[in-house]
């Protein structure tokens, strides 16, 4: 164990990587009993809104800090002065949340009716402090991983996991009987408590003085599209289902596409870890980084597919009836989504963002197009969307291709570290 230990420590992708897969693992565990109790406690109607908002609010955190995040795992490592760009980051992600979680939560109840439940005071301040604790952590996760903290990531992912199972057991046990207060008023809480702790932690390990928001701007709008295409559409289609199939169904759905998302966190995990690497060194750590997602996607993938009805079936029979096809088709989905992963990492650490943008914007506008159209969950069922997001990242990888053919016809220089660290200390 010491000698396993030492390689990680030796081994910066690796590290970053077990960090990430740590907090995936912890999250994932916690959420899994987390929304087995609600729907266990809460009917599927309680538990479809609850997931759905769950979902919007992650959206909005992704909106508001995932651009921010790339940019700084690829830039803050190169910095001596950390703390002034920690601080604007930060500042911006919560402002950005904050902002946009508000708007949210005004105006989506009239979008989807179904959602009427934002109306409740409880609800709505839950959902608008979700939106802004999640997004201010989001940029704390890619902070600790960008310094090498990466503990705090662990830790806060941890503890928020755990945090919020046990605020919601404890209202379950005092008789709190709406859902949607209880399951976001926990959530709400657990994040708040979580972020802030992190937030007080890298402001006092990063050195600097001031703020610095040059770094932010750099390749805003690619880095938008690129992360945006690529993380919010699967945060977007619970809510699609409920206002196509009401929130009935969008409750079978949104627990069948949660387990799936266990598949969809190994890649977008280990390849988030390749950001910080050096341009010269890319191409084996694209090997390494391919190595560990295979390895790490054999039991999930192998599960899904072999015994996924029976893992469905401890949220319930209707579960299992209607979301086994569903989850399946997301297993053969992880192997393509992680092939478009790594390859919007490459042209990340490559510095060139347009084709990151372009793989993920297909993926995106496919998979969306797909689900509001010709594969609509109310006439279709649950699987239709799983058949969606199989043929988007089918077509990502089809794009991701052709840039790579084109690329070496006429290939671009890769990015001298020492420049770019020049450059931005000239900033």
């Amino acid at each position: 164990m010491r000698a396993l230990a030492g390689r990680i420590r030796r081994d910066p992708i690796v590290a970053r990587t077990a960090g990430l897969i740590s907090a995936q693992a912890a999250t994932s565990a916690t959420g899994y009993f987390y929304w087995l109790l609600a729907a266990r406690y809460f009917g599927a109607r309680q538990v479809g809104e609850s997931a759905s908002l769950a979902a919007a609010s992650i959206v909005v955190s992704l909106v508001a800090s995932q651009a921010l995040v790339a940019s700084l795992l690829v830039r803050l490592p190169r910095l001596e002065s950390q703390r002034p760009s920690v601080k604007s980051s930060l500042l911006a992600a919560a402002a950005g949340g904050g902002v946009l979680g508000a708007g949210v939560t005004i105006g989506l109840p009239y979008v989807v009716p179904a959602l009427a439940v934002l109306h409740q005071p409880v609800v709505a301040v839950s959902m608008i402090a979700i939106c802004l604790a999640q997004s201010v952590g989001s940029v704390c996760d890619g902070i600790a991983l960008a310094v090498g903290r990466t503990l705090i990531l662990v830790w806060r992912n941890g503890v928020f996991g755990a945090g919020k199972l046990v605020l919601l057991a404890f209202l379950v046990v005092i008789g709190v009987s709406a859902g949607p207060a209880a399951l976001l008023g926990a959530w709400a809480l657990s994040a708040l408590v979580t972020t802030v702790w992190a937030v007080q932690r890298l402001v006092s390990l990063t050195a600097g003085a001031g703020w610095s928001w040059r770094l932010l701007r750099k390749g805003l709008g690619a880095q938008n599209v690129t992360s945006i295409g690529g993380a919010v559409p699967p945060q977007l289609l619970p809510m699609i289902v409920t206002a196509e199939a009401g929130a009935r169904l969008a409750g079978w759905f949104s627990l069948t596409w949660l387990l799936g998302g266990l598949c969809f966190a190994i890649s977008p995990a280990i390849s988030q870890a390749l950001l910080p690497v050096k341009p010269q060194d890319l191409t084996g750590s694209i090997r390494k980084a391919a190595l560990l997602i295979a390895v790490a996607l054999v039991v999930p993938v192998v599960v899904y597919l072999v015994a996924g009805r029976f893992v469905l079936s401890f949220f319930g029979p209707l579960y299992a009836r209607h979301g086994w096809l569903l989850l399946a088709v997301l297993a053969m989905t992880a192997i393509p989504d992680a092939v478009t992963n790594l390859g919007v990492s490459y042209w990340r650490v490559r510095d060139d963002l347009r084709p990151a943008a372009w793989i993920n914007g297909v993926v995106a506008v496919v998979a969306l197009g797909l689900v509001v159209g010709p594969l609509n969950a109310g006439r279709h069922g649950l699987a239709a969307v799983g058949f969606s997001w199989l043929i988007a990242q089918s077509a990502g990888c089809l794009v991701l291709l052709g840039l790579l053919l084109r690329s070496r016809r006429s290939p671009r220089p890769v990015p001298s570290l020492a420049y770019g660290h020049q450059r931005l200390a000239g900033r």
